[in-house]
């Protein structure tokens, strides 16, 4: 279960949360050149990314938390506590307490994505879509623009530090 996990987290992080970061930026490219349609069409496409990527999220969840109770159900393992498989496999792997919920990177990487989908969701969909309508409409207005460059800046950024601390594990 460990090894699906974590093949599910790897392919979503690739297909899901690298376009989450990138889409936002095209996003921004097509309303700098003038493109209301090509806005709009990146504003529509960002928003199902951005809400499938939480797969990814739920998937690196359930690689750390099996990871943690991995062999702690073996039928073979019922004279020995699941504190003991545990620890026995930390030791072995020489990782004391490298996937653990307790640690702080897995905290800080969960917020990072948290706070990177929630800018996503409630800024930058938004802005693209109300700048692409307003470039449609033939109107030029600033204000959308820098909603969407300053959002999309962040949510990379976010994105980034977290991608960074999952290879780092510090």
């Amino acid at each position: 279960m460990h090894t699906a996990l974590t093949v599910l987290f790897t392919a979503s992080v690739v297909f899901l949360v690298v376009p989450m970061a990138v889409l936002p930026l095209v996003g921004r490219r097509a309303l700098r050149l003038g493109n209301g349609q090509a806005t709009e069409r990146l504003a529509r496409a960002t928003r199902p990314v951005a809400l499938a990527s939480m797969i990814s999220g739920a998937a690196g969840l359930g690689a750390i938390a099996t990871f943690e109770l991995r062999g702690a159900y073996s039928l073979f393992s019922t004279a020995v506590s699941a504190d003991r498989l545990v620890e026995d496999m930390r030791r072995s792997l020489n990782a004391p307490e490298l996937l653990s919920f307790g640690v702080d990177w897995v905290w800080a990487v969960v917020v990072l994505y948290a706070a990177a989908l929630l800018v996503t969701l409630v800024v930058v969909v938004p802005a693209l879509r109300a700048a692409g309508a307003a470039l449609s409409a033939g109107r030029i207005d600033r204000l959308p623009y820098r909603r969407v460059a300053t959002g999309s800046e962040l949510v990379f950024v976010l994105l980034a530090l977290a991608a960074l601390l999952v290879l780092l594990q510090p």
